[in-house]
């Protein structure tokens, strides 16, 4: 069963939405309002003088406000957004791994629900999409507090029967990184989205030599969420050994302990390679530990906006 409930996930995103400058964590992702020096597109901003060598035409003049000085003025407006927010959640097995503590999962919701508040906030609509050998959720970029209520809720009630029941379902298929980004390609072949990738990239390695990875970072803004367990490698202790499975298949095995600090050296090792690599496509990264996600995440938040500023 789970160990925490959508009121705990629901308390801990309140009590984040109190604390953070979420106005200007929007801005930092790129969600904003756009300005536009066309007459009548969207809501209206300001008046400003009218200057044709910015675009401005007779026809766009505001002729009733005339100032006294004889200058003439033409509307600004904010058109609709040009960018969507999906969040790419990884549902694989490997995120029930520690079933015992649950941590990436409570880490899978909570930051659907900071980078959801930070769409509120900003008004811009959130997309989710689900996976791990298929798309298991494709809900479709909508905004308001409810609708990210609501994507918590339906990932939660997913973590909560797969815990519940057996885990076969997912046993038979690892999880399809390069089929996901397929699918979201497709998906909004005609928008720009700011896309956040959540997952601990367990048998991300394929997804890493991709074209499809190339393809979907050009076109659009990629941010990838590493979730890190500590506690994922310390499972049934036996004398000298540890009991442990497979994070992707579920298989059981036995390790000494120093083969399983081999491995937890490796993986982590792995991971810094990844983000290297996907570092020089463009794409950002940050890892989120249980208890620091939060801070991480603001502060990553943080130094993208400088760099972006500068």
């Amino acid at each position: 069963m789970m160990t925490f409930s959508l009121n705990d996930i629901y308390s801990s995103i309140d009590r984040v939405a109190d604390k953070i400058p979420i106005e200007n964590l929007s801005s930092r992702t790129r969600f904003a309002e756009h300005k536009s020096i066309y007459k009548d597109r969207g809501e209206f901003y300001q008046f400003r003088e009218y200057d044709p060598e910015m675009g401005d035409l007779v026809s766009d003049i505001e002729w009733r406000k005339i100032g006294p000085d004889g200058k003439l003025y033409v509307r600004v407006g904010i058109p609709p957004k040009e960018f969507d927010g999906v969040i790419l959640a990884d549902l694989s097995l490997s995120m029930t791994f520690r079933v015992d503590h649950q941590n990436k999962e409570r880490m899978l919701l909570e930051a659907i629900g900071d980078i959801g508040l930070t769409c509120v906030r900003g008004q811009d609509p959130l997309g989710l999409m689900g996976f791990a050998g298929d798309i298991i959720f494709d809900e479709e970029p909508r905004m308001g507090s409810d609708y990210v209520d609501y994507l918590i809720e339906q990932v939660y009630r997913f973590f909560e029967k797969i815990i519940s029941d057996d885990k076969d379902n997912l046993n038979k298929n690892k999880t399809d990184f390069v089929k996901a980004f397929k699918i979201f390609y497709e998906r909004y072949s005609n928008k720009q989205c700011f896309l956040v990738v959540i997952s601990d990239f367990v048998g991300a390695e394929e997804l890493l030599r991709s074209q499809i990875l190339k393809d979907v970072a050009s076109q659009h803004e990629v941010v990838f969420l590493f979730l890190d367990d500590p506690e994922e490698f310390n499972i049934g202790w036996v004398p000298g050994f540890i009991r442990t499975e497979d994070m992707e298949t579920g298989k059981k095995k036995v390790v000494s302990m120093n083969q399983l600090r081999r491995e937890n050296a490796l993986s982590r090792l792995k991971r810094k390679q990844m983000r290297n690599t996907i570092q020089s496509m463009g794409i950002d990264s940050m890892v989120l530990e249980y208890g620091k996600g939060f801070q991480r995440l603001y502060r990553a938040f943080d130094a993208r906006h400088e760099s972006l500023r500068k």
